[in-house]
């Protein structure tokens, strides 16, 4: 997800009206959405265009992530 003050944009679409948040996420349906939201909305989309989530790497879900090795320090 994106933020900007008073407004939250998830990958999947989402648009939320944060002006309660941490408290409350209130969802905005586009549709019925004002002047405010959908010029947000607009502005968190290019935002996430340019981030481009779904190109992140994903790790299989049957395949745990590999763990670094530790290195020892050299005994003294």
């Amino acid at each position: 997800y994106v933020l900007e003050p008073g407004w939250k944009l998830t990958h999947q679409g989402g648009l939320f009206d944060m002006s309660d948040a941490p408290f409350v996420e209130k969802p905005v349906a586009l549709g019925d959405a004002g002047e405010a939201a959908t010029a947000a909305h607009g502005r968190l989309q290019a935002v996430l265009d340019k981030l481009n989530p779904a190109a992140g790497k994903l790790v299989p879900a049957d395949r745990k992530p590999s763990k670094k090795k530790k290195i020892k320090p050299a005994a003294k």
